[in-house]
């Protein structure tokens, strides 16, 4: 009877660990962001928001961004640049990485 406590124990033990390590992977999201006309756009922002848990980063000289160890959900990505009308996606992230694309449009600049 002693056995079967200590095996119940240890697989009861075995699937909280488990549970744990699942809970604790992180997501990514990276993509690029160009023009109308499929010209990268450096300089970029980007911000990735949930509730109040709000992220930003800039594109690199190729027009890419990445965002790591993001815990999962929804958020609200949005892309910027001045000069251009900015424009936003949803975005569901998990424990893989997603890509996200952005295609930013010459829009009219208001002071």
């Amino acid at each position: 009877m002693a056995r079967n406590a200590v095996a119940a124990f240890l697989v009861a033990m075995l699937l909280c660990a488990g549970i744990a390590i699942a809970q604790s992977r992180k997501g990514e999201v990276n993509g690029s962001v160009t023009d109308a006309q499929g010209g990268v756009i450096p300089g970029a922002n980007v911000t990735l928001k949930k509730g109040r848990d709000t992220r930003t980063t800039q594109t690199d000289v190729n027009g890419q961004y990445a965002f790591k160890n993001l815990p999962r959900g929804t958020y609200m990505a949005r892309f910027e640049l001045y000069g251009f009308k900015p424009t936003e996606s949803k975005v569901k992230i998990g424990d893989k990485a997603v890509q996200v694309n952005a295609t930013l449009i010459v829009g009219v600049i208001v002071d």
